[in-house]
C-alpha cells in the first residue's frame, strides 16, 4: 500500500494498494439478505474513509436497489464494508468500480486508523509529530469530560468547558 495524494476533484486523502490486495464480494439486498450465495474476489485498487474502488472481472450496475458486502483483511484486522456502487468503467480485461460506504462512526473511524497505521508506516519521520498530537487530542478531550479550560479557549461560565 502507499499513500496517494489527493487529486484536486477528490476531498479526502486515499490509499493505493500496489500488492493487489484481493477481497471476497457478495451482494445483498437493502436489508442486508444476501441476493446470492457466490462469492466473488475483487482486487482493491485505493481506500479512503468514505468509500473505496476495485476491479472485478464482472461490470456491476450502478443502482441503489442493492449493496455490495465487501471483506478484507488489512494488518490482520478483519473488515466487512458495505455500500453502493457510484461508478464503474470499462480498464483493459477488468471493470474498476467506485464504492460509497454506508457505515457507522466507529467503522469509519476504524478506517482512519488503519489508514494513518500506513501513513506512519511509509513515513516513520512523522511518527514524533503525530505522537505530540494524538497527546494534546487526548489531554484535550479529559478537560472537555472535567470542565477545564483548554488551551487557546476561553472557559464558559456555568459550562463544563465545551
Amino acid at each position: 500500500m502507499s499513500l496517494h495524494d489527493k487529486d484536486n476533484s477528490r476531498a479526502h486523502i486515499r490509499l493505493r494498494f500496489q500488492e493487489g490486495v484481493e477481497a471476497e464480494l457478495r451482494l445483498m439486498d437493502k436489508r442486508g439478505q444476501l441476493l446470492s450465495r457466490g462469492v466473488s474476489t475483487v482486487v482493491l485498487m485505493n481506500l479512503s474513509h468514505e468509500g473505496l474502488c476495485f476491479s472485478s472481472k464482472v461490470q456491476l450496475p450502478v443502482q441503489e436497489n442493492y449493496m455490495v458486502d465487501i471483506r478484507m483483511t488489512i494488518y490482520q484486522i478483519p473488515i466487512v464494508l458495505r455500500g453502493t456502487i457510484q461508478w464503474n468503467k470499462k480498464a483493459l480485461d477488468t471493470y474498476l468500480h467506485g464504492m460509497s460506504f454506508q457505515s457507522s462512526g466507529l467503522l469509519r473511524s476504524l478506517l482512519v486508523r488503519v489508514m494513518n497505521q500506513e501513513l506512519l508506516a511509509q513515513q516513520p519521520q512523522q511518527f514524533k509529530i503525530h505522537q505530540s498530537y494524538q497527546r494534546i487530542v487526548h489531554q484535550n478531550h479529559w478537560k472537555r469530560v472535567l470542565g477545564q479550560p483548554i488551551l487557546g479557549q476561553p472557559a464558559q461560565a456555568g459550562g463544563r468547558g465545551y
